[in-house]
């Protein structure tokens, strides 16, 4: 659950305590108040965590418990201190969305029922430059090759359109020979 404020569940009770009228009405309130918070979208200036570790107050939307994000960064809660950290890596499709809602152009955005574990799964695929870099020696020489090969069929085609071209004026004047001169003439060619 994504909740900000301190404070925002009622406090635990000891196990000895029984529960009074005043105490059972004030978990009430404070679940109840809970609940009406998690269907609302607000906008919020919360201290965030970048990726480098450095707390900087920026400004958020927090849909409810399920997501909290700035205009184009998801964000979490940190393990360690419980502060709003930004996600390592945003999918792009994601963030697409994350900054038309925040500005006010759209109302769709995408939540997550696994509670974070697709948007991990989309965050770790690799970018096209990634995976060109993963691909290390071997790759930059199977791009090297694929490249010069497709140089090779360029240039090929190019040398087909020009053979096709001559081959066409040729039939156009031969046929303009055949035009010119009416059959049973004899053309000699020297």
């Amino acid at each position: 659950m994504l909740t900000l404020e301190e404070g925002s569940l009622p406090p635990r009770l000891d196990e000895v305590e029984v529960l009074e009228r005043h105490q059972l009405e004030n978990v009430v309130d404070g679940l109840a108040t809970l609940t009406a918070r998690t269907g609302r979208a607000e906008r919020l200036s919360m201290p965030v965590a970048d990726a480098n570790g450095e707390v900087a107050t920026r400004e958020l939307v927090r849909l409810g418990d399920f997501a909290a994000f700035t205009e184009n960064e998801l964000l979490e809660r940190g393990e360690n201190d419980g502060n709003l950290v930004v996600l390592p890596r945003t999918p792009n499709d994601i963030g697409a969305l994350l900054a038309d809602y925040y500005h006010g152009e759209s109302n769709v955005f995408a939540v997550d029922p696994t509670q974070g574990s697709v948007l991990e799964a989309l965050a770790q695929q690799p970018s096209l430059w990634e995976r060109f870099q993963q691909g290390g020696y071997v790759g930059y020489v199977v791009v090297a090759l694929g490249i010069l090969g497709l140089l090779i069929g360029l240039g090929q085609y190019l040398y087909l359109v020009v053979v096709s071209l001559r081959v066409n004026r040729q039939r156009q004047s031969l046929n303009q020979l055949k035009a010119n001169n009416p059959p049973g003439t004899c053309i000699a060619a020297f």
